[in-house]
C-alpha cells in the first residue's frame, strides 16, 4: 500500500476533484487538509480511519457516502462555501459529536448523519432541501434560524420544524 507511512494527507492545490473511492479503506491517514479542491466524490474516504478533516473554502460539494463509516472521525471543519452534502455522506461517523453547517448550504441528502455520534448540530438558515436528511438523530439543534428541536435525549422521536414568520 503506497499510503502505509502517510498520516497527514495534504491535497495539492491543482486537485479540484477527489475521485470516487480514492482513499477508501485507507487506515493510516488520520488528517486530511484540502487546498483548492471543489468536489469530494462518492466514497472518497469511506471506511477509512481519518480523524480530522480541514476543508478549504473552495469546497462546494461533498457527494454521497464520501465519509461513510469513518468511525474515527472526530472533527470536521466545514467549508464556508459548501452548497451540498450528498446522501449518507457522514453515515456511521460514530465519533463525530458536533458539526456546524455553514450559511450558504442549501442541500442535505437523505440520512446524511445516520448512525453518527452527533449530539449537537447547527443548521443554517439557507438550508432548503433536507427531506429525510436528519433522520435517526438524537441531538440538540441550534435554535437560531427558525429551526427548533422538540424532545430530549430520552425521546427517541425527532421532530424538526421550520417556522416561518410574516
Amino acid at each position: 500500500n503506497s499510503f502505509e507511512l502517510i498520516e497527514r494527507l495534504i491535497i495539492p492545490e491543482d486537485v479540484e476533484v477527489i475521485p470516487c473511492g480514492s482513499f477508501q479503506h485507507i487506515s493510516n491517514i488520520k488528517d486530511v487538509v484540502f487546498n483548492n479542491t471543489k468536489i469530494i466524490s462518492e466514497y472518497a474516504f469511506a471506511y477509512s480511519k481519518i480523524e480530522t478533516v480541514n476543508m478549504s473554502d473552495s469546497i462546494t460539494n461533498i457527494n454521497g457516502r464520501a465519509f461513510l463509516e469513518c468511525n474515527s472521525l472526530t472533527s470536521v471543519n466545514v467549508s464556508s462555501n459548501l452548497k451540498s452534502i450528498g446522501i449518507e455522506a457522514f453515515k456511521g461517523t460514530s465519533s463525530l459529536l458536533s458539526i456546524t453547517l455553514n450559511e450558504g448550504l442549501t442541500d442535505l441528502g437523505s440520512n446524511v448523519f445516520t448512525n453518527s455520534g452527533l449530539k449537537k448540530i447547527s443548521i443554517p438558515s439557507t438550508l432548503q432541501n433536507y427531506q429525510n436528511a436528519l433522520n435517526d438523530l438524537n441531538v440538540d439543534f441550534n435554535t437560531d434560524n427558525n429551526f427548533y428541536y422538540l424532545g430530549n435525549a430520552d425521546n427517541p422521536y425527532l421532530m424538526l420544524y421550520d417556522i416561518k414568520y410574516d
